[in-house]
């Protein structure tokens, strides 16, 4: 998005996140940038970063597909909600850059346990 002179924006689409900096990801490190989001039940006292390690761990799985030339470290964003007076729930956005092509989509894509998932690619 040239124009924006590096301003940063996030834009939320049904239950996804799209940034609208990813069309800037396109160089010779990274031509795609993907955006996962998770739910996960939450009880109190119980260990949100080990629930986010597991999902940074397996992302970093699936992106160790040959698919993927070369990925970029995972960022991950976490919210904590109440669904009701008993239920808690962590919502995990995880985002990374990365080069690859169409197959790199397919391995995303299929990848399991995502509520939402958005892929900025250039071709």
């Amino acid at each position: 998005m040239k124009g924006m002179n590096g301003l940063r924006a996030i834009v939320l689409v049904g239950c996804g996140l799209v940034s609208l900096n990813s069309w800037a990801a396109c160089d010779d490190d990274a031509n795609a940038q993907v955006h996962l989001v998770y739910v996960e039940a939450f009880a109190e006292g119980a260990n949100a970063g080990q629930i986010v390690k597991q999902k940074v761990d397996y992302l970093r799985n699936v992106m160790s597909n040959s698919a993927f030339e070369s990925i970029s470290s995972i960022q991950s964003n976490v919210s904590m909600y109440k669904e009701s007076e008993e239920s808690n729930k962590l919502m995990i956005t995880l985002s990374s850059q990365y080069k690859g092509g169409f197959e790199a989509t397919t391995q995303l894509v299929n990848s399991k346990h995502h509520i939402s998932i958005d892929i900025s690619q250039c071709h």
